[in-house]
């Protein structure tokens, strides 16, 4: 594979990940992840090599990440491009207008890692700084959104933990959005009181405290639907051991039975031979 020569007959050359551009893109994502504001996503727009080499990114961010193509995230109410619609399929058919104020900001960018026909839109973009240039251009977002929001004021400190997101403001505001896709199991505590998360429009968690906040704390719980699907289980499993003793046990003592009838009779012909 690492030979550039392809033979005549036989093979044919494949797509492989061991070349200059997969580098690039490495250095690509870790100098936005380094520029990017804490508490904002990456957008990772165009690949280089196979169409989904952008899945890559994550080994060198654990930023939430975003792409051109939703399928790594695809629900319905993805609030995409003006062009995107999830009924003809995951891509953005208007990759560049990604780049847009709406969007940046709806999604908490913070830095975009651009290559391909979206290279020039991003080069013109009002709302993008220049940090980087190679296969894959890199840009900061410029005074970007967090991915938690109080009201209009960003998170002061954001950190994505194992099912659990904890942001906190200065500035307290309501209501407060968290840009991860909801679902009944997040619950939520909002300056140490418990409230209520609903799905937004465009699938991302929104809650409606009744004053402003100023600290926010989501979990993804386990529901007692949850507990009753793991004690089904661990009966099962028991059930299975149960079983499994059993019939080691039964099959010990036929053999038990068979070893002691064979003994009775090698004993007989033995004593008969000495008779």
């Amino acid at each position: 594979p690492a030979s550039p020569v392809v033979p005549p007959v036989s093979l044919y050359s494949v797509a492989m990940s061991a070349q200059p551009e997969q580098a690039d893109l490495e250095e690509a994502i870790s100098a936005a992840d380094e520029a990017a504001t804490p508490g904002t996503a990456l957008l990772v727009l165009g690949s280089a090599l196979s169409w989904h080499q952008q899945l890559w990114a994550p080994l060198w961010s654990q930023r939430p990440l975003f792409y051109d193509n939703w399928l790594w995230y695809w629900h319905p109410g993805h609030a995409g491009t003006p062009g995107y619609s999830y009924l003809a399929g995951h891509h953005y058919p208007d990759p560049e207008r990604t780049l847009e104020r709406d969007y940046l900001a709806r999604h908490g960018i913070g830095a975009v890692a651009v290559t391909g026909p979206s290279r020039e839109a991003a080069a013109a973009s009002p709302h993008l700084r220049p940090l980087r240039q190679g296969v894959y251009d890199v840009y900061s977002v410029t005074d970007p959104v967090t991915t938690v929001t109080f009201g209009d004021q960003n998170a002061d400190s954001l950190a994505y933990g194992n099912q659990r997101i904890e942001a906190a403001s200065q500035e307290p505001g309501a209501p407060v959005i968290a840009r991860a896709n909801w679902h009944p199991r997040w619950e939520a505590t909002i300056d140490s009181e418990q409230a209520e998360t609903a799905r937004l429009r465009d699938g991302y968690i929104g809650i409606a405290p009744g004053t402003s906040v100023s600290r926010a704390d989501l979990v993804y719980s386990t529901q007692p639907l949850d507990w009753a699907a793991r004690v089904l289980a661990l009966i099962g499993l028991l059930g299975l051991v149960r079983l499994l003793v059993r019939s080691n046990g039964k099959v010990s003592a036929d053999r038990a039975g068979i070893l002691t009838r064979r003994a009775g009779r090698i004993g007989s012909h033995a004593t008969g031979i000495r008779a």
